[in-house]
């Protein structure tokens, strides 16, 4: 999928050359053999953002209404995998239709909208309505988000929890045993982006999306640290780094097509000096 996907806005051997890459990061090869979700999680996710932007593309409405349907079916499988992949569908949601409404300022926004966003809120209606019946005792979780909203509001705000975090993801972003050379690759690609002014559209909303999948991920580790039967540096080395893996690979993505730009430049060059 992804293949298809960079081999259509790049040269062949720059796609296969991003694609390996991604196939060879340590956290990505190590989750594709053992039984956690996450990728599972991170291939629905990518999957409903990639049609949501091919469906942006096409040009036959029949086929826009199509992919979106598909994004959203995609989109609702990725909140039935794991319990967090739940608020995911609802930024997902909420990106689809951010977009629609500002590619089509006038007209034909519900028929684009309707198809990608009623399967994943079904399934986050159904998931709400069985959830008592799945879990039958309250989440640990659950107890600790009160405990950090109450300490919180009393004005205990965990400022040095909230830099160990910070520090933490910088380590994790170039440490080549977990990413590999991926966020170094993301932060260039969207620089090179940004200085030959790249104006993908869909670009930028695919960062967009994957800046929205990986920050609230900060948030959600400040209220662990809250946590009083285990500690913050726990709950980070044993699951922060999967946690991010769905927004990273759309960031990954992104970062390709907002790049995309120095080799469309390149080639116009190339061309320019063969022309007699």
């Amino acid at each position: 999928l992804m293949a298809d996907f960079l081999r259509r806005r790049l040269p062949a051997a720059v796609a296969a050359l991003a694609v390996l890459v991604f196939a060879v990061t340590p956290l990505i090869a190590r989750h594709a053999v053992i039984a956690y979700a996450n990728l599972p999680l991170t291939f629905y996710l990518a999957a409903a953002a990639i049609l949501v932007k091919e469906s942006m593309q096409a040009g036959e409405p029949s086929v826009q209404i199509r992919l979106m349907l598909l994004a959203g079916l995609s989109a609702a499988l990725a909140a039935w995998t794991r319990p967090e992949a739940v608020w995911m569908s609802v930024i997902f949601i909420l990106w689809v239709a951010g977009w629609v409404i500002w590619n089509r300022p006038r007209g034909g926004r519900s028929r684009l909208i309707l198809p990608a966003v009623l399967p994943p809120i079904l399934l986050v209606l159904v998931w709400i309505a069985a959830r008592p019946d799945v879990y039958l005792r309250p989440m640990r979780e659950a107890s600790i988000r009160q405990a950090a909203l109450q300490q919180a509001l009393a004005g205990d705000l965990h400022w040095a929890q909230i830099v160990t975090i910070g520090k933490y993801l910088l380590s994790q972003a170039s440490d080549l045993r977990t990413w590999g050379i991926l966020i170094p690759a993301i932060l260039l690609l969207v620089t090179l982006g940004l200085v030959f002014k790249s104006r993908s559209r869909s670009g930028w909303m695919l960062l967009l999306l994957g800046v929205s999948l990986v920050l609230p991920f900060i948030g959600v580790y400040w209220a662990a640290s809250y946590d009083t039967r285990s500690d913050l540096q726990w709950w980070l080395s044993t699951g922060f780094n999967r946690m991010l893996m769905p927004g990273i690979t759309i960031l990954w993505l992104a970062a390709w097509v907002s790049g995309s730009v120095v080799f469309e430049n390149q080639s116009k060059q190339n061309v320019g000096e063969m022309d007699p």
